[in-house]
């Protein structure tokens, strides 16, 4: 439904299907002879389906001894980005609460019945503390790479920025993610491409980056694949990319997967792996302290491709 903006009354605007009005209160300020009332009221605005706009809506009316109004004002003050941080800051914790909320419960009650029962033989016992154990890494996995992201958005982090090579960085990730492979009987091939691989950055940070992306290359994918690494060095920055020949990850998802806490549910993965949702998100921090940027590709042929972006260390120091 449109409205004729030169027609229209007030309570026609409220009552719009797109219009809610939320937090109603009136103050009355008596000043003889005139009294002053002041409606407050939250608005929100409707753009569509993915879109909405928050106020803060003020209306001042000056009404006399026989409450005729002689002169009104109409305050509006844009909270729509106040708003959507609260949103998204209360979803936050809604998803944090919520992945937290399944290891403790294995720990209360593993732990529980470790206490409740006497009949518990010495192996059932090793059993149970694993499993207690495991539930206590995931907590504190999850609580440190949040908090590893919220330093690196805040600019808290140290960074020590050091000359660094992208292949030594690579092939110390695949060395240690070794395991891993062999486990799910998957290969691993690094291609180099140039000759000058170094870059300014942190190397654990840079080291975190990489292990993530051959992390979840690893998990989201069949057995029996070949994960293909790539280093390249192009005029101005150095490529690492990491192609997995997995699931692959729908149109409508890429966007997403960089949002703290977004899993992907287009393909089987949500179904076979338990993953935290801030993987990525760390990973595209990371880059953006390095000056960098990530690119995702993904079709049915690849699967899918993230690529980092490190501007090159032009510097002498840099060059080997």
């Amino acid at each position: 439904m449109r409205l004729n903006i030169k027609d229209c009354t007030l309570n026609d605007i409220f009552e719009h299907e797109n219009i809610r009005v939320a937090k109603f209160e009136q103050n009355i300020h008596n000043h003889e002879p005139y009294t002053v009332k002041i409606r407050r009221s939250e608005v929100s605005c409707v753009l569509h389906e993915e879109a909405t706009d928050y106020y803060d809506f003020q209306y001042v009316s000056i009404v006399d001894k026989d409450d005729e109004e002689q002169a009104a004002l109409i305050i509006l003050h844009d909270k729509t980005e106040d708003r959507l941080n609260d949103i998204k800051r209360n979803n936050m914790i809604n998803i944090i609460v919520h992945e937290l909320k399944n290891p403790i419960t294995g720990v209360i009650g593993l732990s529980g019945l470790m206490l409740d029962s006497d009949k518990i033989s010495e192996e059932e016992s090793q059993v149970l503390l694993s499993e207690i154990k495991l539930s206590g890494e995931r907590m504190n996995s999850l609580v440190n790479r949040f908090l590893e992201i919220q330093r690196l958005e805040s600019g808290r982090a140290n960074i020590e920025y050091e000359y660094i090579n992208l292949v030594q960085i690579t092939e110390r990730v695949l060395s240690i993610t070794h395991p891993l492979l062999s486990e799910k009987r998957l290969k691993s091939t690094l291609t180099k491409d140039g000759t000058h691989f170094m870059v300014r950055g942190g190397s654990d940070l840079v080291f975190d980056a990489i292990q993530n992306l051959v992390s979840n290359a690893i998990k989201y994918g069949e057995q029996s694949r070949t994960i293909e690494i790539d280093v390249q060095e192009m005029e101005e920055v150095v490529k690492v990319s990491v192609t997995d020949h997995g699931y692959g990850i729908a149109l409508e998802e890429q966007k997403k997967v960089f949002e703290k806490f977004y899993r992907v549910k287009s393909n089987k993965a949500s179904a076979k792996e338990n993953g935290t949702g801030l993987g990525l998100p760390y990973v595209r921090e990371i880059m953006h302290r390095h000056k960098g940027e990530i690119e995702l590709q993904s079709n049915e042929k690849i699967g899918s491709r993230f690529t980092l972006i490190f501007p090159k260390a032009m510097s002498e120091q840099g060059v080997t």
